[in-house]
């Protein structure tokens, strides 16, 4: 094991930070004098943590997730098949609807729906519904 001060060192931090000007040089000369056979090591720091680039993190993020779940997919392609584009009966039917969303919460997912690319939807579009996509 070393010594507390060389492992704090190791890390790139200080032994006693609120310690006076002149006990840091004195404790910065006596871990010269232990951490000799260190210096040619990398920082410890860098090892504990795998920090990705930042350009991997926006392949990352945007990797596998869609705009519209395939779950809500399925409930539009539902509610679509049967309603066409009348959110305010489709609101109304408890079989169909029966998360019971509201009128506008359909609309809203319904324009999204209908916004997804071919790679995006992974359901069949209904046939009554076809003439909005975009």
């Amino acid at each position: 094991t070393l010594f507390r001060s060389v492992n704090y060192q190791n890390l790139g931090l200080s032994n006693s930070p609120n310690g006076s000007k002149s006990a840091i040089h004195q404790e910065q000369s006596t871990i010269g004098a232990v951490e000799d056979g260190y210096r040619d090591q990398p920082c410890k720091a860098i090892e504990l943590y795998d920090i990705p680039d930042s350009d991997t993190l926006k392949q990352i993020k945007n990797q596998g997730k869609l705009p519209v779940s395939v779950e809500n997919q399925k409930y539009m392609r539902e509610c679509f098949s049967k309603y066409g584009d009348d959110y305010k009966s489709m609101s109304r039917d408890i079989k169909v609807n029966n998360m019971q969303h509201t009128e506008n919460f359909l609309r809203k997912l319904g324009a999204r729906f209908l916004l997804l690319n071919d790679s995006q939807r992974k359901v069949d579009v209904p046939e009554n519904i076809k003439h909005l996509i975009a």
